[in-house]
């Protein structure tokens, strides 16, 4: 029971996550900007990529 719970608790945190990249990556594209998945970040163009 105590695994299983844990798995609960981690598939929600994997969805809080998610939906908090999702938020991210949808304020920066209204913004204009391109967004980096892997750095979490907000560039203006692809060439800021690092």
């Amino acid at each position: 029971m105590t695994t299983l719970a844990f798995v609960f608790i981690a598939c929600g945190l994997i969805v809080v996550q998610q939906y908090e990249d999702y938020a991210r990556f949808t304020d920066c594209i209204r913004k204009g900007f391109n967004y980096n998945a892997f750095s979490g970040e907000c560039s203006v163009g692809v060439q800021d990529i690092k």
